[in-house]
Order: structure tokens, then sequence, then C-alpha cells
């Protein structure tokens, strides 16, 4: 599970996808790509290949609307707030790193397309983890299962990673995709076009924020979590959970849609004054501006208690049934599942400045341009010595 902020909006209009396949449509633009459902197709028991389960909860396409008893029964979110005033992600203030967007018309273009609120550079998923080199051009490193194919040479700004597939933004705005692609996922031919701003990673699902705010959506769509017409709206961050989805929107209000089986996605959205999402795989979080967070959805694990987490942070990310942030002193705090030792209940030491969460693995990237990991370790996604980089710092500049 992965979530990511701005970057860079160029100017330019987007193009097109590639070649045939399926057009998908989002705010009056429609592009067209390849949607391969057969390519590398693996072994029908593996958990990434295996169907979801028939789980209960509203199945929708872009309206996302409850029912009335639906609506009856939706739990009351706080309306206490709302964003007033920019906040901008500076290299000396840590508590503004990672996930702080900025509004669409006061963000900034570097040369290669990154800003200072910069991309994700640090990635989680089922069984393999990412981060972008410090080097020019930035590589992707990847380890564990399902390492990318052929990524050598490109210059990458923002990465995202899922269950079986992954995502990355590339310094001319466009997005490249690998991995498993029985859904439509991860097609092969790069997704063109430089208005490209934000990626985030589900299950069998991939998002997209445009320059424009406008959420591009691709993959199953089984649930409503990732609808071909794609999303409207201001959006300045992204999120993608199992079978569920979150943005956040101008005015710092969270949008949610997809499985709400768990009340992880209220169709009412969340109101507030948030500046950073992650969701997992049926639980979500926020953090509000002033560095505490909210957590709704399933908390069977304790990954999403409803009281939130009584402390100011100023990262956030989750996994599968667990969840990380980074405190204001730059230590990791965790919770929930910790079958794996993905979350181990004392957290973890250090000078952090971005976390990743992945299905039973952790990834936190230090102030040098190591990263620590720590839970399983099976297919070498979190080896026990970390990594030791440097990777980029995610307010770097590239």
């Amino acid at each position: 599970m992965a979530m990511a902020t701005l970057l860079s909006p160029p100017s330019a209009e987007f193009s097109e996808l590639a070649s045939s396949g399926t057009t998908f449509e989002s705010s009056g633009r429609a592009f067209s790509g390849e949607v391969n459902l057969t390519e590398e197709s693996l072994d029908q028991t593996s958990r990434h290949d295996a169907p979801p389960p028939p789980t209960a909860g509203p199945v929708g396409d872009a309206n996302m609307a409850l029912s009335a008893r639906e609506e009856e029964e939706e739990e009351d979110y706080d309306t206490s707030s709302s964003v007033s005033g920019l906040v901008r992600a500076t290299q000396g203030q840590r508590q503004q790193t990672r996930f702080v967007p900025a509004a669409l018309s006061d963000i900034t273009q570097s040369p290669s397309g990154t800003t200072v609120t910069a991309g994700v550079t640090l990635a989680a998923g089922g069984n393999q983890s990412m981060a972008v080199r410090h080097a020019r051009p930035n590589e992707v490193d990847a380890w564990g299962e399902m390492p990318p194919e052929d990524i050598a040479g490109q210059n990458y700004v923002a990465v995202a990673t899922g269950l079986g597939h992954s995502t990355t933004i590339q310094s001319d705005g466009s997005i490249a995709c690998w991995g498993l692609n029985n859904h439509g996922q991860a097609p092969r031919t790069p997704i063109h076009g430089n208005d490209f701003v934000a990626v985030a990673v589900g299950s069998w699902h991939s998002l997209a924020l445009r320059s424009d705010g406008t959420v591009v959506c691709w993959g199953f769509n089984n649930q409503g979590q990732a609808p071909p017409n794609g999303i409207p709206g201001k959006f300045v961050a992204i999120a993608a959970g199992a079978y569920h989805s979150l943005g956040i929107r101008e005015d710092g209000s969270v949008a949610c849609w997809g499985l709400n089986n768990h009340k992880q996605a209220p169709r009412r959205g969340i109101a507030g004054d948030y500046v950073a999402i992650a969701a997992g795989y049926s639980h979500s979080m926020a953090m509000r501006r002033d560095g505490t967070v909210r957590c709704w959805g399933d908390n069977s694990y304790g990954q999403a208690p409803p009281e939130g987490v009584p402390r100011k942070f100023v990262a956030i990310a989750a996994g599968w049934h667990h969840s990380i942030a980074i405190a204001q002193d730059g230590g990791a705090v965790c919770w929930g599942a910790n079958d794996n030792g993905q979350a181990p209940p004392e957290g973890v030491a250090g000078a952090f400045v971005s976390v990743a969460a992945g299905e039973c693995h952790s990834l936190a990237l230090r102030e040098d341009g190591s990263v620590a990991c720590w839970g399983s370790n099976q297919f070498g996604q979190a080896p026990p010595a970390g990594v030791p980089g440097p990777f980029a710092l995610p307010s770097s500049r590239f």
C-alpha cells in the first residue's frame, strides 16, 4: 500500500496511454492504453492471482452513492475544520517533509519535474520494496519478490508498489508500470504525458493524480475502487488500499471510494484539516495539519484505533494490518499486527524522514539516505541489515 504526494505538475496537456485497449476518461479527457488480462499469467493458486473474497459492501462506479439505509447507518465524522492557507515542505523542516500537499496553484516546476512538496521515494508492497536512488539519473532500486524487468537508466521521481505490481513517475511526468497485470493494473506500455504528479497502488488497482487535481484510475474495479471514468475534483494527494481509495481535496477534507465493509471508505468522506493519508487492507489513516492522526475502518489488530493515536507525527503509512508513523523526534511508532515483527510495539529508533508499510514488512528512510527494514523477509523484502543507499530524501529536488 502506498501513498503519494504532489510533484511539480508540468503544464503540457496529457497525450495518450498507448496503442490499443480499454479507454479511460477523466474530466472530459480520454486516453487509451493496453489492458492485458492474459499477460504474465501466474499460478492460479498464487495469492497475487487469487480473486478477491466475496465481501459485503457497496459496489459501484464513479457515482459512489449510498443507499438510503447506508446513509442512515453511516457514522458521522468530524466536520470541525478545513484547510486555510498553504503549507510548503522545506528541507529544514522535517515535520513538513513527506506528506504535506500544497495547493495546485502554488506548485512550481523544477527542471526534472519535482518540487519542494517532494515525491514519495520509498515504497513497500506485498513482498517487494522500492526506493529511488540519489543519483543522476535517479534510478529505482527494488528488492524482494518480483523485481522490475528492465528499468535501468530511467530518471524517476516517485514510486508506488502494491500486492504484485508497481508504478513510477518518471522525470517527464509520464508513468511506467511493471509486475502483475491480470486486471490491467500495470500496462506494459508507458503511460505517456507530462501532467501526472502522484501515483498510488492498491492490491489490483492503480491511481494517478493529474496536475489539474483530477484522479485517473485503472485496474480492478469490482468494488468501485478504480472507476474507469476517474474521479473529478481538485485533489492534492491520493492513497490506495486493497479495495478502496482515498484522496485529499484542496480544502483538506478526505474523499473515499471503493469497498466500505469496515467503514474504511465512508461515502460522505472525512471532513477536517488533513495533510496526509494512508490506506491499508481495510483501514485508513489521515494526519491533520497539527500532526495528530485519525484512524477509521477495520481495527481487528489494533491498526486503526477509533480514538486515534495520542501523539503528534510528521508522516504516516498503512500496511496490510498494521500502521506506522514518524514521531517528531524522528523515531518510528508502530501499531497493529506484529506477527512478522512488522509493527514492534516499542517502535524503531532512528532519524527517519519517510516511512512505508507493506503486507507484512516496514521500511523507513533515514536522513543519511539509508533504509531501515523490519518485518517479514521471506523474499528479501526487508533485510534486517537494511539497505545502504544513498536513496533520495523526499524533500530532494532531483
